[in-house]
Order: structure tokens, then sequence, then C-alpha cells
């Protein structure tokens, strides 16, 4: 038989292709399943049931006990500044003089009238002396005795006017010497020396102002004015005054509250319009590290929880539908728990309200690698050292609660007072 060519061809590429598909097939074979990622570590730790006192954090402003606007009561050009701005001034220390000749002039010559009328007065009298001697004696009629009777009076009502003449001029001279009315701090001057001044108007100077003790003007809700109220029950007083009631204050920098004092005052009427009352706290200020219209962060401690469950405030995280922790349970599995919160504390705690019991285990840190229901490998949190405090900024900008409408309204009230939330 005759073999084509082309058919050992053919035959030769089919056992090439055959075997080719024969080395292949080994190589499409299922690759083995990576191995799942160990769970992600976390910090984890117990809610804690303590018994603590709750606070009120709310911003107010600074305002001095006492203020005086120091003005001219008399024209003139000013002389002299007496004082340095910002200096401590006493009640009576001399602040300006104002030019002081034309009123030592015109007590010179309220002084003069007043003797001439004196010695017009006392001749009358003696006139009318002797006219009584001559009507004794028949030499004069009752009608002239009448006439001098009053003309004396006349003599002597002109030496009152006189004398109440000097007793003004002897005050526009004191005027000249404008002193403090009050102790405090004085402001600058706001006049130079030779300016002409109280022409037309008493003249505004400057301004002293008393730094200690210093007040802090802010308001409260209508609930937590409730609650205050609720705790007078059972004092006949209560309605007339209100308890002394402790507070805390810091400033606009800093996280602590170093300042003590006393709410002693709360106005009469709450407010319809922002559904708060004004209430004033009193700060011992002896260094005057105070000043007024300084923006103020008041804590006032309100009740005492017993049992209230805390986190640590790390552990709290915020989405779209608001505060939740991350615990797990038994085997380590994670869950999404929505929480209600109290106040933030010092220690960096914070209440929970609600969604929380004594005893769950929450995670701290590392919730950013977890999800809901997955498995964690928790390991006890360890709270940071405190850090060693070293020079102490006052006050805080934490857990101010308010509006730029309640401020402006407590800033009014008490403006007006010096003239005369949560």
């Amino acid at each position: 038989m005759h073999t084509h060519p082309l058919s050992v061809r053919g035959f030769f590429a089919v056992a090439l292709l055959a075997s080719g598909l024969s080395l292949m097939l080994p190589g499409c074979a299922e690759a083995p399943a990576p191995e799942p990622p160990p769970p992600p570590p976390v910090d984890v730790a117990q809610a804690e049931a303590r018994d603590r006192i709750e606070f009120q954090r709310i911003p107010g402003l600074l305002r001095g006990v006492e203020s005086a606007d120091i003005r001219a009561r008399v024209p003139g050009f000013l002389e002299s500044i007496e004082f340095e701005p910002t200096s401590l001034v006493e009640p009576g220390d001399l602040l300006f003089i104002i030019e002081q000749e034309p009123y030592k002039i015109a007590l010179q010559a309220a002084e003069a009238a007043l003797a001439r009328v004196t010695a017009s007065a006392d001749l009358e009298d003696t006139r009318l002396r002797r006219l009584r001697i001559a009507f004794e004696r028949q030499a004069a009629n009752e009608l002239e005795i009448l006439e001098q009777e009053a003309t004396v009076a006349e003599a002597r009502g002109e030496v009152l006017v006189a004398r109440a003449d000097v007793e003004q001029a002897k005050l526009n001279l004191s005027y000249t010497e404008v002193r403090s009315p009050i102790a405090g701090v004085v402001d600058e001057s706001i006049f130079d020396v030779g300016n002409l001044v109280g022409s037309g108007e008493n003249t505004l100077l400057t301004t002293v102002r008393r730094m200690d003790p210093i007040q802090a003007y802010f308001e409260i809700s209508e609930r937590v004015a409730i609650r205050g109220l609720a705790r007078r029950e059972g004092n006949p007083e209560a309605p007339h005054r209100i308890e002394p009631h402790p507070a805390y204050m810091g400033l606009l920098t800093g996280e602590d509250y170093p300042f003590e004092g006393v709410v002693d005052y709360a106005e009469n009427t709450l407010d319809s319009d922002t559904g708060t009352i004004v209430l004033r706290a009193t700060f011992d200020n002896p260094s005057a590290e105070l000043y007024p219209g300084l923006f103020a962060r008041v804590r006032l401690p309100m009740e005492e929880a017993k049992d209230a469950v805390v986190v640590h405030e790390a552990a709290i995280n915020t989405d779209l539908s608001g505060k939740f922790v991350y615990v797990i349970d038994t085997e380590n599995i994670v869950a999404k728990r929505p929480v209600t919160l109290g106040e933030r504390q010092d220690d960096g705690t914070i209440r929970v309200l609600e969604g929380l019991d004594a005893g769950e285990t929450y995670i701290v840190q590392g919730g950013q690698r977890a999800r809901p229901g997955m498995p964690v490998t928790p390991s006890d949190y360890e709270p940071p050292a405190p850090e060693t405090p070293g020079e102490q900024t006052r006050g805080s900008s934490s857990g101010s609660v308010g509006s730029t409408r309640t401020l402006a309204s407590a800033n009014n009230r008490a403006s007006l007072r010096e003239g005369g939330a949560n």
C-alpha cells in the first residue's frame, strides 16, 4: 500500500498536539483557597457603674461688679493726667486736673460778695436796733420799724444767697480735680492734656472698673431651671431668694475649671422667646487676671447620679444615625450598640444614659478595623498616663453649650445692670 506524505505529517501533528494538551491539563487544576486573615486586634474595657455628680456646662460673659464713667463736671482745658492706664486706683485717687484759675477767681468773687452783703446786713440790723430805741422814746413811728425789719430780712436773705454762691464756687473748684469714686482698674484717658472738656456736656474722660470680685452672666434652659426649683422644695424662703450654689469657671483656652465661685442671682422671669433664664455667678479675682467682657465657660454641679454607667470617651463613634459604641460578646463577635450620652467627666469618661449596661465589654481603640458580626482579638485597654501640668492656661473651650443669641442676651442684660444651654 502506498502512504501519502501528508498523512504521515498529519499523524505526527496530532500526536504532538495530544502530548501538549496532556502537559497543559495539570496546570488547569483549581488553586487552593487562601487562608482568612486573623481577627483584627482591638483594645477593650468594661462599662463601669459609678456614683458621680452631674454637671451642666454653659457659656457666659464676664462683667465687672461695678463700673464708673469718669466725666468732666465743669468746662475747662485739661491741665494734667494723674494716672497710668490699666493701673489700680482707690476711691478718691486723683485722675485729672482741669484748669483751676477761673474757678479760684470765681470763688474769690463769691467770697467778696458774701462779705459785702454780710456787712450790709449787719448795718441794717444796727439801724433796726436804733429805731427800736427811738420808738421807745417816741422819736420814731411803728411804720418805720416795720419797714426796717423788712430791710433786715431782705439783707439776711442776700447773705444766704451769697453763702450758697460761695459753696457752689467751692464745689466747682473741687470738680477741677477729677477723682475716682470706686476702687478698680482705670482705662486710658480719652483726651490728651490741653483739650477742652466739659463744654456743653459732661465729657467722658475714662472709665474705672472694679475687678474683684468679678461676675459671670449666663443662661440656663427651662428644663435645667425646673430641676433647680425642685431642689428648693421644703425651704420656706425659696420663693423669695436663690440658694447659694457652687459654680466653676474656665476661660476660652485650656481644659479645666480653675475658678470657684457661687451662683448668687437668678432673674425673676423666664424669657419666653429663648426659653432661658439669666443667672449670675460671682468669683474672687484678687490678681485681676479675669477681665470684663471675656468669654466664660461655667460648670454647674446639678445632682448626684447613683450607679451611672460610664465609658471611655474614646470609645464613642458617630454616624448618620447618631452616637454608638462597638461591643463584643463572649465569643469576641462585634455588635453595634446605639447609645444616649450624658456629661463628659474630667477623667476622660462619659456617662451613658441608654444603650449600655455596666459590665458589658466595649471597644475603646481599634474600632475602625471592626465591623458588626466579625470576630476580633481583644486586649485590655490601658488608659494613657495623665499629663504633667505645666504652665496652666486658665479655662477651656470643651463642653460649651449655647448660642450667639443667648450670649448677646446675657451681655445686654448685664450691661443694663451696670448702667444704674444646655
